[in-house]
């Protein structure tokens, strides 16, 4: 590890000290843990998808992780357990619950670590193998210039095509007509990538704008994916993006995200899936955020070959917040 890194790794374990500059303001001998606060699916700060990295969460319990999650608040929050030899165990905690699976938390926690000393400087191999509950991964480090601005990885498992939803229900549930929904077979659907999501294909960017969850969810709704998320969708300007897209989760604790990589992930699984050539590379930029007032850009990337689906990538840019210690 590069010397002048070291005073960002703090302690190994939380049950030591916090370490110089912040000893001074902490009681001697205070729990605490290091944390990197990012931007994800943006180049710049205070735009895309804010999470928290605790890059060495050794000591740490379910229960902590989840308050440590809960405090910060963001859609989700990332726990890194280093292994020597072995795939780095992720855990990936909402305000609510742990998931299996996210995207822009696998994204950002792969550029923390190469950013700030736990990898090499520019690996000859920039794949990071990574351990998920929902199988193992590898992320790829993307540099410039020999710096890491952000990662990419493959989605773990399979994509998974379910049941049709109502459109009437979905509208209501959406505030729309049912006129504003596509009709178009097999949408609104669920359908997974890692985790599942509801699908909804809205007829223009107005329709997508005005969108919002509205009452109770219900329970036909909830058993076909929106327990994780209802993520719609339309058309881009073939400018700034080829799709634009927002996404809600109320389960969570999530009012709606900002840019839902695996929610990205799953898109790009059904566009590829009802593709019509059985031999594709296909790549689509989904614009996410606007609404919000944080704009952010996945990059999606699906390969087909003899008809089936065999690899659907997700990536993007990263902008570091901020840093510090988080006392226990």
């Amino acid at each position: 590890m590069p010397s002048r890194l070291r005073r960002f790794r703090g302690p190994r374990r939380p049950v030591q000290g916090c370490p110089q500059p912040l000893a001074s303001f902490f009681p001697a001998g205070d729990p605490c843990v290091r944390f990197f606060i990012l931007d994800v699916f943006t180049d710049r700060p205070f735009a895309g998808n804010p999470l928290a990295v605790i890059p060495d969460a050794d000591g740490l319990d379910a229960a902590l992780m989840q308050r440590v999650a809960a405090e910060f608040g963001f859609s989700e929050t990332s726990f890194v357990f280093p292994e020597a030899g072995t795939p780095w165990q992720v855990r990936i905690f909402t305000p609510a619950a742990e998931l299996p699976f996210a995207g822009h938390p696998l994204v950002g926690t792969a550029y923390a670590l190469a950013r700030f000393g736990y990898l090499p400087a520019e690996p000859a191999a920039p794949g990071l193998p990574l351990r998920v509950a929902a199988g193992d991964i590898e992320a790829r480090i993307r540099f410039t210039c020999g710096h890491p601005v952000g990662a990419e990885f493959a989605a773990p498992g399979r994509f998974l095509l379910g049941d049709r939803a109502d459109p009437a229900q979905v509208a209501r549930l959406l505030g729309l007509s049912e006129s504003e929904l596509s009709d178009a077979a097999p949408l609104p659907c669920r359908a997974g990538h890692g985790l599942d999501f509801l699908l909804v294909r809205l007829a223009d960017p107005e329709a997508l704008g005005r969108a919002t969850v509205r009452g109770p969810l219900p329970a036909t709704l909830l058993e076909l994916g929106l327990a994780n998320g209802i993520y719609l969708f339309t058309d881009g300007d073939g400018i700034e993006a080829d799709i634009f897209a927002r996404m809600f989760a109320p389960a969570h604790g999530i009012a709606e995200d900002p840019a839902t990589g695996s929610a990205a992930a799953t898109l790009a699984g059904l566009l590829a899936h009802l593709h019509p050539e059985p031999d594709a590379l296909l790549r689509w930029r989904i614009a996410q955020g606007r609404e919000m007032g944080r704009p952010g850009l996945i990059e999606t990337f699906a390969r087909k070959r003899g008809g089936r689906l065999e690899e659907v990538r997700i990536g993007g840019r990263c902008a570091l917040v901020a840093e510090g210690e988080l006392l226990l």
